[in-house]
């Protein structure tokens, strides 16, 4: 049945705060409802238990080029957490993160809800990352979608050579597994995203629609 809502939601930056309520049609209510069943099995991978943390340096030489070291994922704990990505980030999938984003921007019609939901569908898409630094070899991100989208279709959700190659060539002096730290990190971005807005749509079943929300507005966004 369709799911009545009430948003308090407050920015913590300049105390602005702001109401709205509405109803979701049954149909997208269950796309929401699926989305934080899905997030909730992401929060019992070891990757989100652990705290879902990246440390690392990113450091650059004339000659050597850019160079990566840090902390990354065990190799059972990083393919455990990309299997329970996968409904968030596959484009074809009900679930998929900016298609549940464009639900709730529809139907939760208010400009601090709205401004709050940029910021996830940029942390999620790697720009607040980017922001803060760029990693390029000849013009091409490291710390870029398409990098990121070689690097998962190339060793983890698919084997395809092209990506791969395409991937290698940015890496002519050092492995791939150099950039691992800064993928990884990219990753975890898109949980922390995905887990705050399932805890939006949680809250709505909680608390029979009742949805109080506070954020930091961050510098630069509208």
């Amino acid at each position: 049945m369709p799911q009545e809502f009430r948003i308090r939601i407050t920015n913590l930056r300049t105390d602005e705060a702001g109401e709205c309520s509405g109803v979701i049609p049954d149909e997208e209510w269950r796309v929401l409802q699926l989305f934080a069943e899905c997030a909730n099995d992401l929060r019992e991978t070891a990757a989100v238990r652990k705290g879902c943390r990246s440390r690392y340096t990113v450091e650059f030489d004339q000659k050597a080029g850019f160079r990566v070291s840090g902390e990354t994922l065990e190799p059972d704990v990083l393919r455990a957490l990309l299997w329970f990505l996968r409904p968030f980030i596959l484009k074809d999938e009900d679930t998929y993160f900016l298609r549940v984003t464009g639900i709730l921007g529809k139907h939760v019609e208010h400009p601090l809800f709205g401004g709050m939901l940029r910021q996830h569908k940029k942390r999620f898409q790697g720009d607040q990352l980017r922001s803060m630094f760029k990693v390029s070899v000849n013009d091409e991100l490291i710390n870029g979608k398409t990098a990121l989208n070689r690097w998962l279709n190339a060793y983890h959700y698919h084997r395809d050579q092209d990506k791969r190659a395409a991937l290698e060539s940015l890496h002519v002096d050092l492995p791939v597994e150099t950039s691992e730290p800064l993928f990884v990190h990219l990753l975890i971005d898109k949980v922390k995203s995905i887990l705050d807005v399932a805890d939006i749509i949680e809250g709505m079943v909680r608390r029979d629609g009742q949805v109080v929300i506070g954020y930091r507005h961050r510098s630069g966004e509208e």
